[in-house]
């Protein structure tokens, strides 16, 4: 960092001496600047510490021991109020005592299975090791709808109870932003794994309304947490394109015997467990539901000679709802049924027979 800021200076001296009267602007990009700034200043560090850290201090990040080797000062990089302080973090060594000498060795990456089918938009990002470290292994962005996620990993031995794991990682998100709004923690089948789902909305630092949702997925070996954060106004428009991207995992081995397995690790009472298993089946039979929907989107896009979606928009229309968007959602008997949403935030449930009558369903 030295030979750079001394490469810079004599730089800005050959120039200003080669001409006194000659002025020369450079636009630099941000990471370029940050970078001399970092250069200048003896700055370093990917990584955000609390305002008590002190170097040398044993740090654990996803089940890493790290060290604290340097400390910069209080960063915008930060964003985080309780953690200003920016940080150089280094894998322990077996001599700790020593960290002017510790060298950063390759770590580890953590691998997956699972594959999460990302629409047309999305594009993956190149992962720091900050991000690794934290056993993060996908990082995708979409800059249409300004909306970004993480994929990581943890080992399912690691975890003793996953109820009290989703609770903990609400509480944490929680705890980033300012003025907080949690949503409850929901239990689904996902592909046949358990999953608990919940949102977090809030104000980052800046004052921007901002909403995460997580997903966390519980296979054979390994727990799965997917969170995907865009402005609050952004996720109440497309939050059905969030939920299916976090449908859309798969390549995982289920627990052996998911009812049983969640019910002795999560140390639960036996009407706890047996509402979650409750809970599990009820959620198989939607999965259920949801193939058959798919089915139907099948039979739908067959090209019939009744228009469906047509004499669905137009029944939806004489009915007082301007529809924004109609969408198949199952089979009863020969009739399609359709979900309309109406500009009004009204959702009409219509069902049309094969002649392509469509009557409001009850």
């Amino acid at each position: 960092m030295k030979t750079l800021a001394a490469t810079l200076l004599s730089l800005g001296l050959i120039l200003f001496s080669s001409n006194a009267n000659a002025w020369f602007f450079f636009i630099l990009p941000g990471s370029v600047t940050s970078k001399i700034g970092d250069a200048l200043t003896g700055s370093e560090g990917e990584n955000c510490v609390g305002p008590d850290a002190k170097v040398g201090d044993p740090i654990t990040f996803n089940g890493v021991p790290m060290t604290i080797k340097s400390l910069s000062g209080t960063s915008t990089r930060c964003a985080n109020a309780a953690m200003p302080i920016r940080a150089l973090l280094v894998p322990v060594t077996a001599n700790p005592s020593t960290p002017s000498t510790v060298s950063t060795p390759s770590l580890q990456e953590n691998t997956t299975e699972g594959k999460l089918d990302l629409p047309l938009g999305w594009e993956s990002q190149t992962l720091k090791e900050a991000m690794k470290v934290n056993g993060i292994v996908l990082h995708a962005r979409n800059q249409t709808l300004d909306a970004a996620l993480f994929m990581s990993v943890i080992k399912r031995s690691g975890i003793t109870d996953m109820t009290t794991f989703a609770d903990t990682r609400r509480a944490t998100q929680a705890a980033n932003l300012r003025e907080p709004s949690p949503s409850g923690v929901s239990l689904a089948l996902i592909n046949g794994l358990p999953a608990w789902r919940f949102s977090v909305s809030g104000k980052l630092t800046t004052g921007q309304q901002m909403t995460y949702l997580q997903t966390i997925y519980e296979s054979e070996k390994e727990v799965v947490v997917l969170n995907i954060w865009t402005s609050q106004g952004n996720f109440e428009k497309y939050r059905d394109h969030f939920i299916k991207i976090a449908d859309s995992l798969t390549g995982l081995r289920p627990p052996v015997d998911a009812d049983k397995d969640t019910r002795a690790k999560s140390n639960l009472k036996d009407d706890q467990a047996k509402s979650l298993a409750s809970d599990l089946e009820a959620a198989r039979v939607l999965e259920e539901e949801a193939k058959r929907s798919t089915e139907a989107k099948k039979i739908a896009a067959l090209p019939p000679q009744v228009d469906f979606n047509a004499e669905a928009l137009k029944s939806s229309r004489i009915l007082g709802c301007p529809a924004l968007e109609a969408k198949v959602v199952g089979i009863e008997k020969e009739n399609i049924l359709y979900s309309i949403a109406c500009s009004d935030s009204r959702v009409l449930l219509l069902s049309c027979d094969p002649a392509g009558l469509c009557l409001q369903k009850k």
